[in-house]
């Protein structure tokens, strides 16, 4: 599963991102972003601002059912690179099908002890017939609340699903931020270091995955 051309590490897929953890994108050579439609605004643009600011993270494709939000992400990566390489995608399927990607990172919120609508929704559009994108992928999750269970039901569900599609799913550690907005700085920024240490652990569990079953 990993990509040619030279790359230190596996490719990853980002889906549904509700933070930016800072200090272990260093793992990681390329990274495609999946932006959800509500999150294309201020939280997305700040997500994807702060990626194309480390030198060890090389966006590479962003998608989004908004033209208007798409071409407008497309734009920064551009500027950021000096070229127009940064591929773009309307449906997340499409996204999915580079044959590229070789992990996967979920990070959830949690809503009413369960998943929330758009994190199933996105993975049920991935696992549509006739081709299960999921299957065979490996993957991570991670979530953050501002609640006091950090997206312990969220995971455990989201876990459930991924394993009756057939994912690799990296069994441990278990990173569930609770009571969030203590947890981050004003930039968005994990700061928490026993949340960043797990962090760092489940991204090199991640790519150590990766690696051994590419």
């Amino acid at each position: 599963l990993l990509p040619a051309g030279g790359h230190e590490g596996p490719r990853l897929a980002s889906l549904a991102l509700p933070f930016e953890p800072a200090k272990v994108r260093r793992l990681v050579a390329g990274t495609e972003v999946y932006r959800r439609p509500d999150s294309a605004g201020n939280r997305g643009r700040h997500v994807l601002e702060v990626m194309i600011a480390e030198k060890d993270v090389q966006v590479v494709a962003i998608c989004d059912v908004q033209a208007r939000q798409r071409d407008a992400a497309k734009a920064m990566v551009d500027q950021r690179y000096g070229n127009t390489d940064c591929a773009t995608y309307r449906d997340l399927r499409e996204l999915f099908s580079r044959p590229d990607i070789d992990a996967v990172l979920i990070a959830t919120p949690e809503n009413n002890y369960s998943i929330p609508a758009v994190t199933k929704n996105a993975v049920d559009w991935l696992s549509r017939p006739p081709h299960n994108l999921l299957e065979g992928k490996v993957v991570a999750i991670t979530g953050a609340t501002i609640g006091g269970f950090g997206t312990i039901n969220a995971q455990r569900e989201l876990r459930w699903v991924l394993a009756k599609l057939e994912a690799f799913i990296v069994p441990s550690p278990w990173l569930m931020v609770s009571n969030a907005f203590k947890e981050f700085d004003g930039n968005g920024m994990l700061i928490e270091e026993r949340y960043v240490k797990t962090l760092e652990k489940l991204m090199e569990a991640l790519v150590d995955t990766a690696r051994k079953l590419g």
